[in-house]
């Protein structure tokens, strides 16, 4: 109990930034849970995992500010839409492969928005994500709604 409370505490008083750390950290936290949960055999409690995941990519997906962020807007958007695939399908399929691919990108991702990085202002600038060339072939040109361009709650501008 006392998590969620320093959760919500820390949630509460985040600049913009912080909120999206925060929420690639729970995302990274529910697929790991949903992979423990899938290895343990826990039906219910992977298909929870992989739901808190994608209502997390969902909301970082609606909240992003198209015009404020520039060129990265719509290839986040992209990659949203990329990973909310890979967890539904990892669901549907009982697949520990999708999961392990949408942790890697969500670590990638996650990287590029903490302090401190000597690289974050290039990579998240340049547009650029490092993943598997396979990856990003499979998601280039793909299109699964665009984000409004005012964005919806916070903007990620830093």
């Amino acid at each position: 109990m006392w998590n969620d409370a320093y959760l919500e505490t820390k949630v509460l008083s985040a600049d913009p930034i912080e909120l999206v750390q925060i929420l690639y950290e729970e995302a990274l936290a529910s697929v790991r849970n949903a992979r423990a949960h899938l290895a343990g055999g826990r039906i219910r409690e992977r298909s929870r995992a992989v739901g808190k995941a994608m209502a997390i990519i969902a909301e970082l997906t609606s909240s992003l500010d198209v015009r404020a962020v520039g060129e990265i807007g719509p290839n986040l958007a992209r990659l949203y839409c990329y990973i909310q695939e890979k967890l539904a399908d990892a669901n549907a399929r009982q697949a520990d492969a999708p999961l392990g691919e949408v942790e890697s990108l969500l670590i990638t991702l996650s990287d590029a928005w903490k302090p401190g990085k000597p690289q974050q202002h290039s990579r998240l600038t340049d547009s650029r994500v490092e993943m598997p060339v396979e990856t990003a072939t499979r998601i280039a040109g793909r299109s699964c709604g665009t984000p409004s361009p005012s964005g919806y709650g916070q903007s990620w501008t830093a």
